[in-house]
């Protein structure tokens, strides 16, 4: 059988290590620059410049600066899904929400950067995130 017949499909693969910390270093900017200032005012420059990593390659991994949040998001509830599953959680949630309020209390700083003054979230031009 040939090489490429063997091959999982390429969704099934798990990103490569290049792949995995070029999308950390971006989160991890993003996340860093909402500590200063609210989302609206964050420019992808500024998180290229602060992740150190190219225009191009940015927009390989996300479409704009709204998919590299909400890529964050995915993460967190993933990580806070997993946490209610090694606890044994009992319930049948679908989401970690008591959790994910619990983090966002302890993350006054980040949050208020993520609400407008009308109290809106986010931004205008990005989807509506309703907790």
């Amino acid at each position: 059988m040939p090489e490429q017949a063997r091959r999982h499909p390429k969704q099934l693969r798990k990103p490569d290590a290049r792949v995995r910390r070029t999308r950390e270093r971006l989160g991890m900017a993003m996340l860093a620059l909402l500590q200063d200032k609210p989302f609206d005012n964050v420019t992808v420059q500024e998180v290229l410049d602060r992740a150190s990593v190219g225009r191009s390659t940015f927009y390989l991994h996300f479409r704009d600066k709204n998919d590299l949040l909400l890529a964050q998001l995915e993460i967190f509830l993933e990580i806070m899904s997993t946490r209610l599953s090694v606890q044994k959680e009992a319930s049948t949630r679908v989401a970690p929400v008591m959790e994910m309020f619990a983090h966002l209390g302890e993350q006054t700083k980040l949050y208020r950067h993520w609400q407008r003054r009308d109290g809106s979230m986010i931004s205008s031009t990005s989807p509506r995130i309703i907790l």
